[in-house]
């Protein structure tokens, strides 16, 4: 059975996970259990997110089992550093307590963030585990990865920008907020 949703998708979401998520068209099928937008954006207060399609995948208790964004996935967070990412493609996979477990980009990714910290990076791929929902505690980009740091003036400081190429490097994350270590290889 599929129920077609013609045009002018509109779903608001509150608290906890506030959002407000806009398509232009969209499929919701029982066999396999799934949701398809086309044409998605989300709007939170932390970021938003867009791209050409999305799919959400249930379980047969109708919880998200995983997530799949094709098509100039876009993803931007706002706060004391801001971050911009793009990829072909973007997968999650949610716990059964609607928890994110672990996310991937690919397909060609780039990221570029200003603020606190300046970084500008390209990868093949990049997978984010979290601790819990929320804390993403590793980072590993992979496939021709390049990063650029430039440093934040501070008060006469005369850093120097860093530039790192690696086939792979695994970033340790504490708190979900800093970099706690940065492993390279290849």
């Amino acid at each position: 059975a599929t129920l077609t949703l013609d045009s002018d998708i509109r779903v608001n979401a509150s608290e906890p996970n506030e959002a407000t998520i806009t398509a232009r068209h969209g499929e919701i099928t029982k066999g396999p259990n799934r949701a398809v937008l086309h044409d998605v954006h989300m709007e939170r207060p932390s970021g938003n997110f867009a791209a050409d399609r999305f799919v959400i995948y249930f379980r047969d208790d109708n919880t998200i089992d995983h997530l799949l964004a094709l098509g100039n996935v876009r993803a931007q967070t706002r706060g004391k550093t801001s971050m911009q990412a793009e990829a072909a493609r973007a997968d999650a996979w949610i716990t059964g307590k609607n928890e994110m477990r672990s996310a991937t980009l690919s397909g060609g990714v780039s990221l570029n963030s200003t603020g606190e910290e300046n970084l500008q990076g390209t990868a093949g791929r990049l997978v984010l585990s979290f601790a819990d929902r929320r804390t993403v505690d590793k980072i590993t980009a992979t496939d021709n990865v390049k990063l650029l740091q430039r440093p934040v003036a501070r008060g006469g400081s005369s850093a120097h920008p860093v530039e790192i190429a690696a086939s792979t490097i695994d970033f340790l994350v504490k708190n979900g907020k800093a970099l706690a270590q940065a492993i390279t290889s290849g």
